[in-house]
């Protein structure tokens, strides 16, 4: 018999495809404050804004501002991966406990989420700012407090997560979860192949339909 198991979920890149919007984001605000990065440089800094001050950038809490607002801003050109919405589907219809785990702030996750009418399967989301000690992906933290919130689980190997960054996959290994990290097409001018196969996770999927086995079948 299959164990039920519970889901814990990335937004940015993973459910919801903003990779170009953060990236476009970063690009605009640096520009025009006088930076010009190279494409490499910008595609890492989504994953961490404040280290925009190692570009020389003197005020990192006015860069995230501005560019947490450009990216709110525009939410409504932002689209589900292909096969999201089918995955959620039938992952809601057997009861799956699901949560989302973001490092963007809560608002910005619900808007994104509102946007494209997902709310409902999310009874939990956990975004930077709903942890009490201010802790972000990859620590723990965000993914234990996703976890209380819903209920509470006895093994964290009933427990799978899922995102498109090293941090998720990392943060799913700290806790002892099933890790799987999401490499969709979208994302190959992003990162390549065999840096994520470094992460580590238990499972790599190019298209959600592969979590059905993951999840429900093993």
């Amino acid at each position: 018999m299959v164990e039920k198991k519970f889901l814990l979920l990335d937004l940015d890149g993973t459910i919801i495809n903003t990779v170009l919007l953060w990236r476009f984001a970063c690009k605009q605000i640096l520009e025009q404050d006088g930076f010009y990065l190279t494409d490499s440089q910008i595609a890492l800094l989504p994953n961490e804004l404040h280290s925009v001050v190692q570009y020389g950038h003197r005020d990192s809490n006015e860069f995230v501002r501005r560019v947490v607002q450009y990216v709110r801003e525009n939410v409504s050109t932002t689209q589900l991966h292909v096969g999201v919405l089918e995955i959620l589907e039938l992952f809601k219809s057997r009861g799956l406990p699901m949560a989302i785990v973001t490092s963007s702030f809560h608002i910005t996750a619900m808007e994104m989420l509102e946007q494209h009418c997902i709310t409902g399967y999310f009874p939990v989301v956990v975004g930077r700012d709903d942890v009490a000690d201010g802790h972000t992906k990859p620590h723990r933290e965000p993914f234990d407090t996703a976890l209380t919130r819903l209920g509470g689980i006895e093994s964290k190997k009933k427990v799978v997560v899922t995102g498109d960054q090293r941090n998720d996959v990392l943060g799913g290994k700290n806790i002892g979860a099933i890790t799987v990290a999401y490499y969709p097409e979208a994302h190959h001018s992003v990162y390549q192949s065999q840096d994520v196969a470094v992460w580590g996770a238990d499972h790599v999927i190019s298209d959600f339909s592969e979590l059905e086995h993951i999840v429900l079948r093993q």
